[in-house]
């Protein structure tokens, strides 16, 4: 495992996890940015450790890196293309686009960084 890609993801995945508790300073979409970091963190410790790289970072293609070294559970490959198209920043053929993620979606982003933590160890 790369340590320091795993501090990095862990790192951040704190920071978010206090984020809670000063809604006036993170936004939701700070809180989204935040847990995005520490899954692709996490993940990244996850494709050194196997000595690979994703293609590129975006959530579908560290799925697709993911599944090559060990398929993921499908309802969290699921949640990651759901959690994916709130921050489309990155896309090859299509606009660039964000939403504001709502308290439900945070919440899943929440738990979608705990599931790609214990997939990753």
């Amino acid at each position: 495992m790369n340590n320091t890609y795993w501090k990095d993801g862990e790192a951040y995945h704190r920071t978010a996890i206090g984020a809670k508790k000063r809604p006036a300073v993170f936004t939701s979409e700070i809180i989204y940015n935040l847990l995005a970091m520490a899954i692709e963190k996490y993940f990244m410790a996850f494709f050194l450790s196997h000595h690979t790289t994703p293609e590129n970072h975006t959530f579908s293609d560290l799925i697709n890196a993911a599944n090559k070294i060990k398929p993921l559970p499908p309802e969290l490959e699921a949640d990651l293309i759901s959690l994916e198209g709130l921050q489309n920043i990155c896309p090859i053929f299509e606009a660039y686009h964000r939403h504001t993620p709502d308290a439900p979606q945070i919440e899943k982003m929440y738990e979608v960084t705990n599931d790609v933590a214990a997939y990753c160890k």
